[in-house]
């Protein structure tokens, strides 16, 4: 159980119900008025930590739009429906490395794998779970500095990273973080 303070400088009750209750006024009706459905996928808006609720709002827009006319967005960067979750990330110092990369996307969804191009070192694919995990990462992480370089981030033409065959397990330019246990910031 955790207690903390509350911001709001009052509290109004609506309704006593199993909820809420005001024991100063029995009067209040016992059935709550019926609540607005938020305008978004069903009556859930996802949130994510971090982000305002205009952000967000145009986000769920987007998809939606996505959902009902596939390859109708032109983000900068452009994309076709909602099936890109591979960002290109560029300008990434030569010292940067996939566990890195791991710490700062996993911020804002589950990364899935991550590959850092071995003829341009400066250049690394991220794959996120969904759609709306490699938006939001790309938002909040264009231009961020990364060892004092400005990374810039793009959606890429690939629509997953393809792990290629490494027997000897030393490949350290690509990395699979989808395995169960790999995710750190997933609760069971």
């Amino acid at each position: 159980l955790h207690i903390q303070y509350s911001n709001l400088n009052d509290l109004t009750v609506k309704a006593n119900t199993d909820k809420s209750r005001d024991f100063r006024n029995p009067n209040l009706p016992t059935e709550a008025p019926p609540r607005e459905r938020p305008v978004g996928l069903g009556s859930v808006i996802p949130t994510i930590p971090g982000m305002n609720p205009h952000m967000m709002q145009q986000l769920l827009q987007q998809q939606q739009q996505a959902l009902a006319f596939p390859g109708s967005l032109g983000m900068a960067g452009s994309f076709a429906g909602t099936d890109k979750c591979v960002l290109l990330v560029s300008n990434l110092h030569p010292e940067t490395d996939c566990d890195m990369l791991y710490s700062l996307f996993s911020n804002y969804g589950t990364v899935l794998r991550i590959k850092i191009l071995h003829n341009k070192r400066d250049r690394a694919l991220v794959q996120m779970a969904d759609h709306l995990q490699a938006t939001s990462a790309m938002m909040y992480l264009k231009g961020v500095s990364v060892l004092g370089n400005a990374v810039d981030i793009n959606y890429s033409k690939f629509p997953y990273i393809a792990s290629g065959p490494d027997p000897t397990g030393l490949d350290q330019n690509t990395k699979d973080y989808a395995p169960p246990g790999m995710q750190r910031l997933l609760r069971p």
